[in-house]
């Protein structure tokens, strides 16, 4: 196991995790997402924070927010804001993070209870090799099965060098954990209603191109079945999903990369294209989107 002391600078961590929550109406299922973070096996009272951004909530959210808040005083902070977006309230969220590692599990969500206990063990043995640690995602509710990139996980829990391997795509950060030392200076771009997260995870990436792969925990992603339709489900109607999208998130990644390595690695040639497929594969974009221009 690594010296962590030393990589740490001295730096003193009250929790072992933060996740910040960014929440919007989900009254139907923030309980069981705020309960799989209480139930995790690596002990929440001594080891983790819980960070609650109630991002203008027309529903009950709030109040549910408050509610578990009033349980658990030392652990959770709930902040209440005017709806802003998710990357607007993770960026709220980030200011009171006072853990070791970082995560953003979505409100709708779940962790499997051994997940954090997991990647704090992987962590720990690879805090020098890596500012990434992804965990595989498997669908609930309106959908079951595996997410497709779960098969960067075949060949089990180990570190990934992304010069050599470069088609080990992450694009969620929900699905995956950061050092907070690796992300002090990230904001979360406003503007971007998708691929909010894959730009961020790109940029954290540049640093070291090591991609940990930890197969010991599970990330429980909703489909909705019931309810408001989640911005993912919805992206096809969102006018910020094409051109605004092109601008923020792949050209600026492309940007910067040139700045920081001189060159466009083939992982981020990769992950830039498998992202953009989704959008070939679309076909028509619905009427009243976009003007002819745009199109």
């Amino acid at each position: 196991m690594q010296d962590v002391s030393i990589v740490d600078k001295g730096e003193d961590y009250k929790y072992k995790f933060s996740i910040v929550m960014a929440v919007y109406n989900v009254e139907p299922f923030l309980q069981e997402a705020v309960d799989s973070v209480l139930q995790q096996n690596i002990g929440f009272k001594e080891n983790v924070q819980l960070i609650l951004v109630d991002d203008g909530s027309k529903d009950r959210s709030g109040e549910i927010c408050d509610t578990y808040k009033k349980e658990y005083p030392d652990n959770i902070v709930v902040i209440h804001k005017e709806n802003g977006g998710v990357s607007s309230a993770r960026n709220e969220g980030l200011k009171y993070i006072k853990g070791k590692y970082v995560n953003f599990l979505d409100s709708d969500d779940k962790l499997s209870e051994n997940t954090l206990e997991e990647v704090y063990l992987f962590f720990e043995q690879h805090y020098i090799e890596t500012d990434v640690v992804a965990i595989p995602m498997y669908f609930f509710d309106g959908q079951t099965g595996e997410h497709i990139l779960n098969y960067k996980f075949k060949k089990g829990s180990r570190i990934i060098d992304l010069r050599k391997e470069y088609t080990y795509s992450q694009l969620s950060m929900s699905s995956a954990f950061f050092p907070q030392i690796s992300i002090k200076n990230i904001s979360f771009d406003q503007n971007l209603v998708e691929a909010e997260d894959a730009k961020e995870v790109l940029k954290i990436l540049c640093n070291k191109m090591r991609l940990g792969i930890l197969k010991d925990g599970k990330y429980f992603y909703r489909k909705r079945s019931i309810g408001e339709q989640s911005a993912t489900q919805n992206s096809k109607m969102n006018k910020k999903c094409y051109i605004v999208y092109l601008k923020n998130f792949t050209k600026t990644i492309i940007e910067y990369y040139k700045n920081n390595m001189h060159y466009l690695p083939r992982y981020v040639q990769y992950t830039l294209m498998y992202h953009l497929q989704w959008k070939i594969m679309q076909g028509e974009i619905p009427t009243g989107v976009l003007t002819k221009e745009e199109i």
